[in-house]
């Protein structure tokens, strides 16, 4: 029998500082990395204050980058100086151009917008050590000459709303009825996983009920989309129809899929067949292209592999070894997080070693 999991999404969430004018508030702007906590203790006030002085907040851990906040003065000090904008780089080589990464670029985006390698964009610019990790404003260097296209057009003003998170840590649980959503809500779960265990012919409207549930009651939807019976067909995998199914499934409006389960032992893949090289290039990477390019804001979340010591190459392979395959895949291009298991409650997650029940 399959085991049921939690997965926790970590999305990277940039908290924002705000300014205010008010005759007894100093006005402050939220910067990269700000709460209301910090804020609050750097102006010798509490969370509360700063609540009460800003209706437009109605959730205390959403505040955003550039939003202006009125801090009850009292014995305030003034904001500190706003940072100082990155020293100017000298220009590129001929036969370069340079790019400054907007929101919503990932390096993949980028490299495909310009014709080349996320590979390439990593040699031009030595300081990218993570290819998963740039921010708005970064000036890259684009390899291969070419002007760049027109920088996108900010969009039209809107009315005031509050402002979605762009990343951080939020919690969510895995459930097979949803039956406890109240009590999800108030510990402070903002996701809900549910799994679907896919055999090929299924139609993704199997799952569209629950989005649309989910989604009502305003949380997040994470998809787990693993095999019925533990692979699709005997010692082989459909791949083609299971891409066609999560292409589907990305159309009904996910916030993120995962794609499979537990890839590196023989009860989610087949026994022998084990590779990490197979499940980038036949699985992953289809899947990461077909979801993406029907809403590129639906999170893909690689396969979570199972947290198991035991390896022999046929039945089950470590998980770290298994991760370093993929990684030697490629796989970092084709995945917005990666899945994990922990190893049991007894076991800290800061070692690779011990106890594993």
């Amino acid at each position: 029998m399959k085991r049921s999991r939690w997965l926790f999404p970590l999305l990277v969430l940039i908290m924002l500082v705000v300014t205010v004018t008010a005759v007894s508030a100093l006005a402050y702007v939220v910067r990269p990395g700000d709460t209301l906590t910090r804020i609050a203790r750097q102006f010798s006030t509490t969370v509360n204050a700063i609540v009460q002085a800003n209706p437009a907040i109605t959730n205390p851990n959403l505040i955003y980058v550039g939003q202006t906040l009125q801090i009850p003065t009292g014995d305030a000090t003034p904001a500190p100086p706003a940072p100082q904008p990155p020293a100017p780089q000298p220009p590129p080589p001929t036969g370069q151009t340079t790019y400054v990464v907007q929101r919503g670029d990932t390096l993949s985006r980028i490299a495909q917008r310009f014709g080349t390698t996320v590979t390439a964009l990593m040699q031009a610019n030595p300081a990218i050590r993570n290819p998963n990790l740039i921010y708005v404003g970064q000036v890259l260097v684009i390899p291969g000459g070419g002007a760049a296209p027109p920088a996108p057009q900010p969009p039209a003003p809107q009315p005031p709303a509050p402002q979605p998170p762009t990343g951080g840590f939020e919690l969510g649980g895995q459930t097979a009825s949803f039956a406890n959503r109240a009590l999800m809500q108030s510990v402070g779960m903002t996701w809900v996983k549910f799994q679907h265990k896919w055999t090929a012919g299924d139609s993704p409207d199997a799952v569209a009920g629950r989005i649309q549930d989910a989604h009502g009651s305003g949380f997040k939807v994470l998809l787990s989309i693993t095999g019925a019976n533990v692979y699709p067909a005997p010692n082989s995998i459909d791949f083609g129809a299971y891409v066609e199914f999560l292409r589907g499934v990305a159309a009904l409006g996910p916030d993120a899929i995962e794609v499979w389960n537990e890839m590196n032992i023989d009860f989610e893949w087949p026994a022998g067949q084990i590779s990490p090289s197979s499940y980038v290039n036949n699985m992953l990477r289809p899947a990461y292209q077909a979801i993406k390019a029907v809403n590129p804001n639906i999170l893909v979340i690689s396969g979570a592999p199972a947290p198991t010591g035991f390896d022999n190459g046929t039945n089950a392979w470590a998980d770290n070894r298994y991760v370093a395959g993929m990684a030697a895949a490629g796989a970092a291009s084709y995945m917005d997080c990666i899945g994990v298991h922990h190893n049991a409650g007894a076991t800290s997650p800061t070692v690779s070693s011990g106890q594993i029940g």
